[in-house]
Order: C-alpha cells, then sequence, then structure tokens
C-alpha cells in the first residue's frame, strides 16, 4: 500500500517540481532523475514561476540534458545569466547615485541573498531593492526619479519605516559593506 501512494506522489507535478528542485540551488546539487515525460510535464511550470534556470542546474548532468523540455531549462539558465551582469550594473549605477547623495543604501532581498547561489544564472531578478535610513527616504526616491533610470529601484518598505537612528545603526552594523568591485563576486 505505501508503495502505491509513493508511486501516485511522484507522478504529481507538485511532487515532481519538488524532486527537480531539492537542492538544486548548492554547488553540486545531484543530476535529477525523473523520465523525459516527467520533464515534459513540469517544464513550464519550472519556467512560469521563475525556476528554469534551477531546473537546468540539475538536469544539466543528467541524462536528460539534450531533451527537448531540457533545452528550454537551459535557455532560462543563459538568460537569468546575462539578466545578472544586467542587474549588476543597475545595482552600481543606483548606489552610486545614491551615494553621491550622501545617502548609504542598503540592498535587501533578490541580490543579496543571490550570493548564497552556485551561480548568478540560477535565480531571476526583478527591480532593485534597496532600503535607506527612514529620515532619507524621501531624499532617495527623488535622487532615483530624477535620474530617470530605465530600471525600477524600490527603496519604500514599509517594514522598514518605523525603524527609529537607534534601530537603524544595529541594523546597518551588521551589514556587509560591498565595494562596486565585490558585486562581481
Amino acid at each position: 500500500m505505501r508503495r502505491r501512494a509513493k508511486a501516485v506522489c511522484r507522478e504529481s507535478p507538485g511532487a515532481l517540481i519538488a524532486t527537480a528542485l531539492t537542492s538544486s540551488w548548492r554547488e553540486s546539487s545531484t543530476p535529477l532523475s525523473i523520465s523525459e515525460e516527467e520533464l515534459s510535464k513540469i517544464v513550464p511550470l519550472l519556467l512560469g514561476s521563475g525556476a528554469g534556470a534551477l531546473g537546468w542546474g540539475r538536469v544539466r548532468c543528467a541524462d536528460l540534458r539534450e531533451a527537448g523540455a531540457a533545452r528550454e531549462l537551459h535557455q532560462a539558465y543563459r538568460l537569468h545569466t546575462l539578466q545578472a551582469e544586467v542587474h549588476q550594473h543597475e545595482i552600481k549605477q543606483a548606489v552610486a547615485l545614491l551615494r553621491l547623495d550622501e545617502i548609504e543604501p542598503v540592498l535587501i532581498k533578490g541580490w543579496s541573498v543571490a550570493r548564497f547561489y552556485a551561480e548568478r544564472g540560477l535565480r531571476p531578478y526583478g527591480d532593485i531593492d534597496l532600503i535607506v535610513r527612514p529620515d532619507q527616504r524621501v531624499k532617495a526616491e527623488g535622487v532615483l526619479k530624477n535620474a530617470d533610470l530605465k530600471f525600477y529601484v524600490d527603496v519604500r518598505h514599509d517594514e522598514f519605516e518605523d525603524v527609529d537612528d537607534q534601530r537603524w545603526k544595529g541594523l546597518y552594523s551588521r551589514t556587509q559593506l560591498l565595494q562596486s568591485d565585490a558585486l562581481i563576486a
């Protein structure tokens, strides 16, 4: 009875996605061992959720790497790798603009978390999330708006709005200051 239940779960899209993404962000993920038919079933879901490149991380070292569905995952990985380069330049530009006006931003969410992935191309990128001292937020928004950037920088994070000066100093003391060249690593 247990074997039958396990087989049914294995065929569900959710279970297949869980299998495909297990440890996919790590440096030494194991090859994915599902059928080509199962892979074809979940590729649209992986791509639609932004996890296509993570799927490629598992498929590329498996026998499935030449399958048509695998090529779609490879394309997602290649696109995310290129987007990571563009995103890096955008972050540098936004940080430099704010620093010119003596505003020291803190990078949060996306890129700051992406450093822990084995490769930059394993995750998609969206906007740039920065936080600044609450008393500098309006000024930061003005600087970014006047710069007429071709990308979106979000400095409005309500969860940090009520951070007083003392808590901001504590938060800032635990950040890692990255020079612009450190973004490349």
